[in-house]
């Protein structure tokens, strides 16, 4: 070799594959390839077999079949569709057609075996099924508008432990917002009465005798609770009474606690002003602002007993006719303990 000659580097590539194609070709009766990355001025075809394929020119890709050419000496042969399908990474994928699928899921009458593969192939491959709300009885055109932002994973129920799950929601959910409760009602009755609706609706779903267990010992939780509840605040409504209140808001108070239902707004906080107004109205005729008085001077008045002495259930009753009985609660529900301390 000259010494002033010029030494190119030139990589040589060798695969050696010990195919056997015509034996592989002898043992199949169909040849299915994807990613053949074929273009049209490729030509490939192998004797005694038909070629099918479908080039993806703008990209790598494409589908490639090889079928020979069969003969059965049977004629009731079910045709077989064979398709080869090659979706490209980080890429949607939308199917359509006429499924020949008859499900319940999809608004049909009826379900065939065919519904059951297709209904398992949607659910384990995350994909959403889109169909009319009407029943399937001719040929429709649907058109539907699909916007996807954000791909969501839908949680796996068969591993989900449903139990830890409601627990979890049951503690947080007073963290959620903060409710406005009623006289009678309180967090604690929406919690047992959420806990009773919820061991009703799992035994409904198995029919187990341990679940009927918890949901009857729930139903007398919650009955035991709010029997208590109403009698706590009866007690304490009825202590809360003066000769100031109002009859009406006496007796719409009362119906609350018979009837949590019963909505109404309290009439004392009004009243105690117009009380207030009157009273200093009444001072003004008495001592006129512009007088200068005394505060450490006290009138003179003699003490009286029996003012101080508590009534008897006689007395009230006997101030109770000349009221209206039509705007009175019913005061057989205080009992005589309740009212012992009313001044």
């Amino acid at each position: 070799m000259a010494k002033n000659s010029q030494i190119t580097n030139i990589k040589l590539k060798i695969l050696f594959w010990n195919a056997q194609i015509p034996r592989i070709l002898k043992d199949l009766d169909i040849l299915v390839c994807v990613e053949s990355w074929l273009q049209p001025e490729h030509n490939i075809h192998y004797p005694g077999l038909l070629t099918f394929r479908k080039d993806r020119t703008h990209a790598r890709g494409g589908a490639y079949f090889e079928v020979k050419d069969l003969t059965w000496p049977e004629q009731n042969i079910e045709i077989l569709n064979l398709m080869a399908i090659y979706r490209a990474p980080d890429s949607t994928l939308s199917l359509y057609g006429d499924f020949n699928s008859h499900n319940i899921i999809w608004n049909c009458n009826r379900n065939d075996k065919n519904s059951k593969r297709l209904e398992s192939c949607i659910s384990n491959s995350d994909l959403f099924l889109l169909n009319s709300s009407n029943l399937v009885d001719k040929i429709d055109v649907y058109a539907c508008d699909i916007t996807m932002k954000k791909k969501t994973f839908k949680i796996k129920s068969l591993r989900t432990d449903w139990a830890k799950f409601e627990s979890i929601i049951n503690d947080k959910y007073e963290q959620f917002l903060t409710t406005q409760y009623d006289i009678l009602w309180d967090e604690e009755c929406s919690k047992i009465i959420r806990l009773r609706k919820t061991s009703y609706k799992k035994w409904g779903t198995t029919t187990n005798l341990q679940d009927l267990i918890e949901y009857k010992k729930n139903y007398a939780l919650v009955k035991k609770k709010l029997k208590q509840k109403k009698k706590d605040n009866l007690k304490k409504f009825a202590e809360s009474l003066n000769f100031r209140s109002n009859p009406n808001y006496v007796r719409n108070k009362s119906k609350i606690l018979k009837d949590r239902f019963t909505k109404i707004t309290p009439s004392h906080k009004h009243e105690n002003l117009q009380n207030q107004q009157k009273v200093e109205v009444a001072l003004n005729k008495i001592s006129t602002p512009y007088v200068q008085t005394d505060p450490h001077w006290i009138p003179h008045c003699d003490d009286n007993t029996f003012l101080n002495h508590p009534f008897d259930f006689v007395e009230f009753n006997v101030a109770l006719e000349s009221k209206n009985k039509n705007l009175l609660p019913a005061w057989t529900v205080l009992t005589l303990t309740l009212l012992t301390g009313f001044h």
